[in-house]
């Protein structure tokens, strides 16, 4: 089997670590730059991006000046998924002299900009490049881009529909075939099936939004991917399902992806938020009640590994623990992936979302990167303090003040990263507002 299938493969299984091993095993024998190239594509596809750097350094240095370019220009991206737009940035303008009208060059300087923070002159960028005859990939992936720019600029249905279909049609959250008839925003006369899409944090983040479709008599059912989140759904007053679960035969039914349903509701930014609509069962309260200490925190730094914006959002756990362990609380760290070395910090053995959201429901409060756990600990209404990047998801791009969004209540707040690589000022800005409103 080709060393690409393999890996592909692998991925499919979720077994990274197995399919790093694998690569690293070809890397010492790789002798040629299609050997390099070859394995810097695949370590890319399994997030090694620190690997992939290392073999695309390796084909500039066996390549010749008529395969420069491409290296360069696969560098810059690679660099940019990896955080470090500045060297990426680098690349790109290298390629700019070389081919002033290459797009997909501006394109990527536009994003290495907005990484470090100059989102101006992204936005100036992008919008020039809709004034000029291209193709119409690179217009969907600009209109995509405004979404992001529209809602920072308080143009909420605007940029949310602009983000949604935008990235439907590039493949981020890409359109569904059902054999039922796609819902028209109006009609109630069939019952609305929701589906689930995305990441554990689109499907909390959408979830709320059941509440409305009460308030039109829209009778519905979500459908999600998760066992574990529709128990909660359930519990909480959402009726769900789980996506393995087969539909009542003797029903009629329409469909809506969940990521759409602020546009097809025609929702303003003011009506995105009715409260909390996520609880914790009770029997999951005491039980964490009787195990941990009162008093206590949780911190989390980091997401999934293997999602592809995890190094924009990755806090450096020192940072955060350092600054948080000052007020003298019990910490508790959400990092489920792994054991923690910081004696500093206390471990739990969570089986489920329902251990997550009782956790987080019971504690002083909750401290978080840009992850799943923000959007359950903000959807309970309880304190969270979410400290997200430079790239910032949409949620926490339509506020309603400086550290309030409109998509969640007053007891969620959020410190922004300003400065590319610069945890220490948000961290500090949680910390206070902790201090000074919490403790």
């Amino acid at each position: 089997m080709h060393l690409t299938a393999v890996v592909k493969f692998l991925k499919t299984l979720d077994e990274f670590d197995v399919a790093k091993n694998v690569l690293d095993t070809f890397a010492k024998y790789a002798n040629s730059l299609q050997h390099y190239d070859e394995l810097a594509m695949l370590y890319q596809e399994i997030k090694d991006y620190g690997s992939s750097i290392k073999m695309l350094q390796k084909c500039i240095s066996v390549a010749n000046n008529a395969e420069m370019y491409s290296i360069r220009a696969n560098l810059a991206k690679v660099l940019n998924h990896s955080n470090d737009p500045q060297k990426a940035l680098e690349y790109s303008l290298m390629n700019l002299e070389v081919d002033p009208n290459n797009y997909d060059t501006v394109m990527e300087i536009s994003f290495s900009y907005y990484l470090m923070g100059e989102k101006e002159k992204s936005y100036q960028i992008q919008s020039e490049l809709l004034d000029k005859d291209i193709e119409t990939e690179l217009k969907k992936r600009i209109m995509y881009n405004m979404g992001t720019f529209q809602m920072e600029r308080g143009k909420f249905k605007q940029g949310i529909r602009n983000m949604i279909m935008g990235g439907r049609g590039l493949g981020i959250w890409p359109p569904m075939n059902k054999p039922i008839p796609k819902w028209d925003g109006i009609s109630n006369d069939k019952t609305l099936v929701i589906y689930g899409e995305a990441g554990i944090g689109d499907e909390i983040i959408n979830a709320r939004f059941s509440n409305e479709l009460n308030k039109r008599n829209v009778k519905h059912i979500w459908v999600s991917l998760r066992k574990d989140l529709s128990e909660i759904f359930n519990y909480s007053g959402i009726k769900s399902i789980h996506s393995s679960v087969n539909l009542d035969p003797t029903e009629e039914y329409v469909f809506l992806e969940a990521m759409s349903l602020p546009i097809y509701l025609e929702l303003e930014e003011t009506q995105l938020w009715n409260g909390p609509y996520l609880k914790p069962k009770q029997q999951y309260i005491d039980k964490w009640k009787s195990i941990l200490p009162e008093n206590f925190i949780t911190l989390r730094w980091s997401g999934n590994p293997y999602y592809d914006q995890d190094l924009h959002r990755f806090i450096e756990r020192d940072i955060l623990v350092d600054r948080f362990a000052k007020f003298n609380l019990p910490m508790v760290s959400l990092q489920i992936d792994k054991k923690n070395e910081d004696s500093r910090l206390i471990d739990v053995d969570i089986k489920s979302w329902e251990d997550t959201l009782a956790i987080q429901y019971i504690a002083k409060a909750n401290i978080t990167s840009c992850t799943s756990t923000a959007h359950s600990a903000a959807a309970m209404d309880v304190n969270t303090i979410i400290i997200p990047p430079i790239a910032t998801y949409y949620p926490w791009l339509t506020m309603r003040d400086k550290v309030h969004s409109y998509w969640y209540g007053d007891k969620a707040v959020l410190f922004a990263q300003t400065e590319h690589k610069n945890w220490t000022t948000p961290v500090n800005q949680a910390a206070e507002y902790f201090e000074n409103n919490i403790l």
